[in-house]
């Protein structure tokens, strides 16, 4: 490998900075050269076809002359994507590694799903825009009152009934007022929204819908397609969160006073992670939240004693001090105000939430997800808005197009604002011929990995998918599976409950050692686009992308633990570490990391593997103290940045960068400010 020297000023040049060559992402004891060779020889054959369906499919777009400013823009990101997939393929066939033709083929695969998006896209626009059989109805017409007391649910459930039996185009409208929803749904919901094709569900200006019960979904959608909800403000009726002063901190005995707010709850302990903020600006405090209530004692007059049993930081009091605001998330597990469970290209626009028991957008086993305007933001006097993450995308869907979110602001939330990922099952048996896990879909590359290394030992198309009684998978594919795959069934283990996997995720609780895990890298959120949005001050990370294909764009992202994590985190078995990704004309500021890259392995370190790959990283300007951390990327271009502050590059496991035209506080980017970071002093 080629070593050339640092420049003094990095204004133009290449450095591939590797002190050693990094371990194959691919396990070669089962992915020899001479599969590498015929993987190789398949791609390129099939690669022609494929890049004449993408034409044909951009000329259809082109005439489609289509007016709606917001799919032009995710049509038009999306076919840049796809240009840049297609030279990232060729890249990688040029490559004479296996690795490369691995990665060649998976890019391959990602092709044919945006050849059937653009497809089903197009298709779905022509439906939503043909006027010639529209049906129009309202809840009113249904009894619904929208005083903010009557129990409008049956009112809804009909409404909907009605609309669905119309043949074409369907509008709902929801006037302006209170909905209130306290009935129970279908799918312990409040509106379960089911099989709808084709259709607007629309409030205007001033419509609410207030939910009655925290433990119950607020809408819960499932298998619907060409789906637009817009205009509706939604919220529920019970407290999610306490909140209060911090009086005065008792570092040695990891305990503070609270005196919680009119209006809100008590505190309880347990629960999920606080968070602690600026009483003046609101802003979240990275350096003191990350804390966990191990012990509530009431002191009268709103007044409680808090004590500690855990915190990201030592001593757990850290950053407490009298006057700031503590906040402590009542988190519900699988309670959202918005639920989306299989579907297809739905629209949420101009919806605005303002408390979620958890998650807020949490769509799993869907295509095409877009979220334009879209608000979360905390009310009048209030610090949190969410009690997780806002925006979580859950992805294994049928051709695995991720979202597109576009002028969405997420403010003051729990967790992340974006996570975008697969997700991963534990295998939990195998033989020659199949591995059983969770979920099986054909036609579709499984990918298997050990979670401990990142090592990919297997990888091939399902071509069958058996339910087995124990509800599991058995699942085949194309190639033989190798001997020795980790499996619950070889550990004589049984699979990790969610708060489990949680305590171990967090550092909470030891378990035992984890099998090998299934993933299906191609349906995976790819094509994700991320644009004009604003994540100010949430309590995790602005964006956490684990997907391939991505273009984050024009965001403006602050006061966040991390601006933007790409990766992996095998710890929870999310992924895969993203290829093709472009990070551009944003602005990232005052966070503790303004960027990072990484691969998290079970193991609470990095792998030494270069899953990152086809990174660019463009025009972003960067304020503060954060650093930009790089781990298991290769083929990374910098170039144009602005770093306005103290933060430096730190390259670890980094080869093929190329940097040119980025500055520092106004002049040429100085060596000084690029460290050579190696592992053990992370």
């Amino acid at each position: 490998m080629k070593i050339l020297s640092l420049l003094p000023f990095l204004s133009a040049c290449l450095l591939p900075l590797a002190a050693a060559e990094p371990a194959p992402c691919y396990d070669p004891a089962y992915f020899t050269a001479a599969k590498a060779e015929t993987v190789r020889a398949g791609v390129a054959a099939k690669l022609p076809g494929l890049e004449a369906e993408i034409e044909k499919a951009h000329t259809a777009y082109r005439k489609l002359n289509a007016n709606d400013e917001y799919f032009n823009d995710r049509m038009e990101k999306r076919f840049e994507i796809v240009e840049n997939l297609i030279h990232f393929i060729r890249q990688e066939l040029a490559e004479p590694t296996t690795d490369a033709a691995m990665f060649a083929r998976r890019g391959l695969y990602d092709l044919q799903a945006f050849a059937t998006y653009f497809r089903d896209e197009l298709a779905a626009y022509r439906e939503a825009n043909d006027r010639s059989n529209v049906k129009t109805l309202s809840v009113r017409e249904f009894g619904a009152k929208g005083d903010g007391k009557t129990d409008d649910t049956k009112a809804f459930a009909d409404a909907l009934d009605a609309l669905k039996k119309h043949p074409g185009r369907k509008v709902l409208r929801i006037p302006a007022g209170t909905y209130f929803l306290a009935g129970k749904a279908p799918n312990r919901s409040h509106w379960f929204i089911g099989d709808l094709e084709n259709a607007e569900i629309a409030g205007e200006a001033g419509t609410a819908l207030l939910f009655a019960d925290r433990g119950r979904m607020g809408i819960f959608m499932s298998k619907n397609r060409n789906v637009t909800m817009s205009n509706l403000k939604l919220d529920y009726q019970q407290p999610l969160f306490s909140q209060g002063v911090i009086e005065s901190v008792d570092e040695t005995a990891n305990a503070f006073v609270f005196r919680k707010k009119d209006g809100f709850p008590d505190p309880k302990a347990g629960g999920s992670v606080c968070q602690v903020c600026n009483p003046e600006t609101k802003a979240v405090i990275n350096d003191a939240s990350g804390k966990w209530v191990g012990k509530v004692e009431p002191l009268g007059d709103n007044r409680f004693r808090l004590t500690l049993n855990r915190a990201f930081q030592t001593p757990l009091t850290a950053g407490l001090r009298p006057g700031l605001i503590f906040v402590i998330p009542f988190r519900y597990d699988d309670t959202k105000p918005i639920f989306l469970h299989e579907g297809a290209y739905c629209t949420f626009r101009k919806i605005r939430i303002s408390s979620a028991p958890n998650l807020v957008f949490a769509p799993h086993w869907i295509t095409g997800f877009n979220l334009i305007e879209c608000e979360i933001v905390p009310e009048k006097g209030a610090y949190l808005s969410a009690n997780g993450d806002a925006s979580h995308f859950g992805l294994n869907s049928v051709n695995g197009i991720g979202p597109y979110l576009s002028h969405c602001r997420f403010e003051n939330t729990g967790d992340d604002s974006v996570n975008v990922y697969g997700m991963g099952s534990p295998v939990e048996d195998s033989d020659a011929d199949s591995i059983t896990a969770r979920w099986g879909q054909t036609n579709t590359l499984m990918t298997v990995v050990d979670p401990a290394t990142g090592t990919i030992k297997w990888e091939s198309e399902c071509v069958k998918a058996e339910p087995t009684a124990a509800k599991p998978f058995r699942l085949f594919g194309s190639d033989p599976v190798p001997p020795g795959l980790v499996s619950h069934a070889s550990l004589k283990t049984r699979p990790l409950t969610q708060k489990e996997l949680v305590a171990r995720s967090i550092g909470a609780q030891k378990v035992p050692a984890d099998p090998d895990t299934l993933y299906r890298y191609g349906i995976s959120g790819t094509g994700t686009v991320i644009t004009h949005c604003e994540f100010p001050s949430n309590r995790n990370n602005g964006i956490t992308i684990q997907s391939p294909n991505t273009l984050i764009d024009s965001c403006t992202i602050a006061n966040m633990a991390n601006g933007i994590r790409a990766g992996g985190f095998l710890t929870w078995r999310e992924g895969p570490p993203p290829y093709n990704l472009t990070i551009r004309n944003n602005t990232i500021r005052d966070c503790r990391t303004a960027l990072e890259t990484g691969y998290l392995t079970t193991a609470n370190r990095n792998a030494e593997s270069r899953p990152i790959r086809f990174l660019t990283i463009e025009n972003n300007r960067f304020e503060g103290d954060g650093n930009l951390v790089f781990d298991n990327v290769e083929g990374m271009v910098f170039r144009g940045n602005r770093l306005d502050g103290s933060g430096k590059i730190r390259l670890n496991n980094v080869g093929g960068v190329r940097m040119s035209d980025n500055t520092a506080d106004g002049a040429p980017l100085p060596e000084s400010r690029i460290v050579r970071q190696e592992r053990n002093s992370r």
